[in-house]
């Protein structure tokens, strides 16, 4: 289908829906997870901020489920909490994301500015590997404060990285089509939110996070309530480790390539448990909420010269934000 049809086809089957979630889970064979109780408490959660789980000192060993088949979690409350399907991504696309990622400038995760990376190298020397892959990461899309900015816009690697990102439109495309077949009245209404151009190539996603065997401490992410992460799996060869997991429910995801999870990350505390061995490359899509804020910002912005790759409220002229995934 193609990327300009992708929205418009998902609003209509929200409007014109006529079958169940359930019925939708029983068709995709979504092995169901009704009412998961957190096994630990969120107060818990949050004073493990930035720890690893073997960090954690604990009365007894952190206990978690491994989630290895196709399947779908709701909360104690009902909302849908996790849906993990497996082998769904298609190896050409795969193939397409991994040129592209080989292709970027990669920043180091020790000088990174989210803390529950900068520990990421050490994690993974702490079970004896003595060569890891070095944890790097880049950050795309949009960002706000009080003005829309282009992520890695000061990076050195900035152009080069604009110029590899749409070999992973393909892939982003894909995991936004099986998000849609799943959860359309969520993926609609998170399509909604996000306006042009802060929008990734027609896609319900304003910012990507992409890391180079780099498992992250225990966080949240700051995206705002109700926003859904998307992420995958890229390698060139087998690895092992970095296994995904939802922490204060204690349930783990292998997300190996060719897999998609789609989560609550924005409301629950997550990190990846174990050391990354080989070369990983994580793909992570999501909405920044304060960019679809419209009491705050405006659909368009022109250049600020004080923050590179910034835009801010016109006075005057008019200039829509460069867009880094653009068909070429």
């Amino acid at each position: 289908m193609a990327t300009q049809n992708l929205t418009r086809w998902y609003r209509k089957t929200v409007r014109t829906q006529q079958t169940s979630l359930m019925d939708t889970v029983l068709k995709l064979r979504l092995k169901p997870y009704q009412n998961l109780v957190p096994r630990y408490t969120k107060e818990q959660a949050i004073s493990w901020r930035f720890s690893y789980v073997p960090e954690l000192i604990l009365d007894q060993k952190y206990k978690h489920q491994l989630i290895t088949e196709s399947s779908i979690g709701w909360d104690e409350n009902d909302q849908v909490l996790f849906v993990f399907r497996k082998g769904v991504l298609g190896d050409a696309e795969q193939l397409q994301a991994l040129h592209g990622l080989k292709a970027m400038g990669w920043s180091k995760c020790h000088r990174s500015k989210r803390k529950e990376l900068k520990r990421a190298d050490w994690f993974n020397r702490s079970e004896g590997q003595l060569d890891p892959v070095p944890a790097e990461e880049v950050n795309m899309g949009f960002g706000a404060r009080s003005y829309i900015y282009d992520m890695g816009s000061e990076k050195k690697y900035y152009k080069q990285n604009q110029k590899a990102a749409p070999d992973l439109t393909p892939l982003l495309l894909e995991m936004a089509a099986k998000f849609g077949d799943v959860l359309p009245k969520l993926f609609g209404q998170q399509d909604a939110r996000v306006k042009l151009p802060f929008r990734l190539q027609n896609l319900p996603f304003t910012t990507l996070t992409l890391l180079r065997s780099a498992p992250a401490a225990i966080h949240v992410d700051h995206n705002g309530k109700a926003m859904y992460a998307c992420m995958t799996s890229v390698a060139p060869q087998k690895y092992t480790g970095g296994t995904f997991c939802l922490v204060q429910y204690g349930l783990s995801f292998a997300v190996t390539p060719g897999d998609l999870l789609v989560a609550a990350t924005s409301e629950n505390e997550h990190c990846n448990l174990n050391p990354v061995v080989g070369e990983k490359y994580s793909v992570i899509a999501y909405v920044k909420k304060v960019v679809t804020n419209n009491k705050r910002l405006r659909d368009e912005y022109i250049a600020d010269p004080k923050n590179p790759g910034g835009r801010r409220f016109p006075k005057r002229k008019r200039s829509a934000a460069a867009n880094p995934l653009q068909t070429r």
